[in-house]
């Protein structure tokens, strides 16, 4: 049953994106959360799952105003603030039957070695490639973990993009499980897609 809700509603918010049809927020924030619509990549690399989504301008400015209804004028104002700007939220899980990141949140000194990193060379680690131009990333931090969901959650923020109507590629070199570099592809039909809100 959950695997048919699923599939109806991929052809739902697929079929909405291709005729133009304007989406609610809540049908938006759903399309942009499906990884088949181009917005998350993700991948497994010795026992480590690798989640990227990216956040454009338009879905920087939805996330900061928390609200189910937005005016036009709200949403446009937002979005002139992070003109140029891309940032990825970016998860790392155990895969199927293995407990790495796991045993690093639990073990307390671990994690504290991994959040003195964070505030010091993650940043180094992300870099996008943008056709023939390499740009590093501004800024990345590690959000705190709860200890409830075993995830290493960090978010990363990117400046300087006068254009995304090019194929772009996020780069991370992990040095937390020495995996990588990895690569995560975004097409410039997803990016420049979204589709349209009810405003």
């Amino acid at each position: 049953m959950k695997l048919i809700k699923y599939i109806l509603l991929v052809v739902f918010t697929c079929a909405c994106s291709k005729h133009g049809s304007n989406m609610t927020i809540l049908e938006f924030n759903n399309f942009v959360n499906i990884p088949e619509n181009g917005y998350i990549q993700e991948l497994t690399f010795n026992k480590v799952k690798y989640s990227s989504k990216i956040e454009l301008p338009q879905m920087i400015a939805i996330n900061m105003l928390k609200a189910d209804v937005i005016k036009k004028h709200e949403l446009l104002d937002n979005v002139k603030q992070f003109n140029g700007k891309t940032n990825f939220v970016f998860t790392l899980s155990d895969s199927d039957g293995n407990s790495e990141i796991k045993k690093l949140i639990y073990n307390k000194e671990d994690y504290n070695a991994l959040v003195s990193y964070a505030n010091t060379a993650l940043v180094d680690d992300f870099k996008l490639l943008l056709g023939t131009d390499t740009i590093p990333a501004r800024i990345a931090h590690i959000e705190s973990s709860n200890g409830i969901e075993p995830v290493v959650r960090i978010s990363v923020g990117f400046s300087g993009l006068d254009s995304l109507k090019k194929d772009l590629t996020l780069i991370y070199n992990d040095r937390i499980f020495n995996n990588g570099p990895l690569k995560f592809y975004f097409t410039e039909e997803a990016l420049t897609n979204l589709p349209k809100l009810k405003l």
